[in-house]
């Protein structure tokens, strides 16, 4: 399919099972800025061959496999209700600020990397139980991980490098259910020296004084963990001292 000079493409709601038509030629589709083909049959994001794309909207798909590997000009990608299980052949997008992965059975985040302009990631409703393989996202601000499968704190110190980010929610995930409130309380302790443009916490801003009441309740939060950890140490002494007799052995002081 030759068609130069379109610049727009919006055919939602059909039954094109193939993006073959936007991998063909660099000159197929030259000028070609903003595709939605949303709600359709496609099970294979390619790799794109139009250079001027800046929008791609595939939400609502079966796309269970992506191979876009690169591209320098897209901005916006949205990949809403399909299969994807990783997020291979996501990566080497250059100018990728919004990426949209909600609602696709994602259990790892292998293969999401290079996309030093993303200020947008959303992953909620997917299957991640860890946040390993986490990219380095040195602008990113917004952070969806709504509706996962994390069960523990352990996964927190794993988002220390995204220094940038302004805004982050976890809601649904069951550990964050467990916590409740004191959720925010677990993040700053686990993140707020890492994270200090950290203002949005599951979509919520505190007021000026709310905020300054959870700073305070971090710092005792700290204290209170710092003193258990020295007596647990403590405790660990004595018991390395003291160990208790073997079995069959009489404490020291009968054998004496």
């Amino acid at each position: 399919m030759k068609l130069p000079y379109l610049v727009e493409i919006v055919a939602k709601t059909n039954a094109i099972g193939s993006l073959d038509f936007m991998s063909e030629s660099p000159d197929a589709l030259k000028f070609l800025q903003k595709v939605d083909l949303s709600t359709n049959k496609i099970t294979v994001l390619p790799h794109i061959q139009c250079a001027n794309l800046y929008k791609l909207i595939l939400d609502e798909n079966e796309i269970a496999k992506s191979e876009l590997k690169s591209h320098q000009n897209l901005k916006e990608l949205s990949l809403k209700k399909n299969k994807l299980t990783t997020c291979e052949g996501i990566e080497r997008m250059y100018s990728l600020h919004t990426l949209n992965l909600e609602e696709n059975e994602i259990a790892s985040l292998k293969g999401l990397s290079v996309l030093p302009k993303l200020t947008s990631l959303n992953l909620k409703t997917n299957k991640l139980e860890k946040l390993d393989e986490f990219p380095r996202l040195e602008m990113l601000e917004t952070l969806e991980l709504d509706a996962n499968l994390m069960a523990t704190g352990a996964e927190l110190p794993k988002l220390a490098e995204t220094r940038t980010l302004k805004a982050l929610s976890m809601a649904g995930n069951p550990w964050v259910d467990e916590k409740g409130d004191d959720f925010k309380k677990e993040l700053l302790f686990a993140l707020g020296e890492h994270l200090p443009l950290l203002r949005v916490i599951n979509g919520e801003e505190p007021e000026a004084e709310s905020w300054a009441e959870l700073q305070q309740a971090v710092k005792d939060l700290k204290e209170e963990r710092r003193i258990a950890a020295e007596e647990a140490a403590k405790a660990a002494e004595e018991a390395a001292k003291n160990p208790p007799p073997a079995d069959g052995e009489a404490p020291a002081e009968d054998a004496e």
